[in-house]
């Protein structure tokens, strides 16, 4: 998957900012499936909606941060 990928290509930065990139990812993913739990409950709750699609698009852009970081060696 994307996220393997991402995370593989840290393997040789800094094990502080991996750790904390990997510590972010997981609240995200804990907040993703709040919010997902919350819309399979309740399907007209807009505000989790909104918020779910704002986690999804934050994890995408800390993905893409990854990325570049393995890419870059950074």
């Amino acid at each position: 998957s994307l996220e393997q990928d991402a995370m593989s290509s840290l393997s040789d930065s800094n094990p502080a900012v991996t750790a904390s990139l990997q510590s972010n990812l997981a609240i995200l993913d804990k907040d993703i499936s709040l919010c997902e739990k919350t819309l399979r409950e309740n399907p007209d709750d807009e505000a989790s909606r909104d918020y779910l699609y704002e986690a999804y698009q934050e994890k995408a852009d800390l993905l893409a941060e990854i990325s570049e970081r393995g890419a870059f060696g950074q």
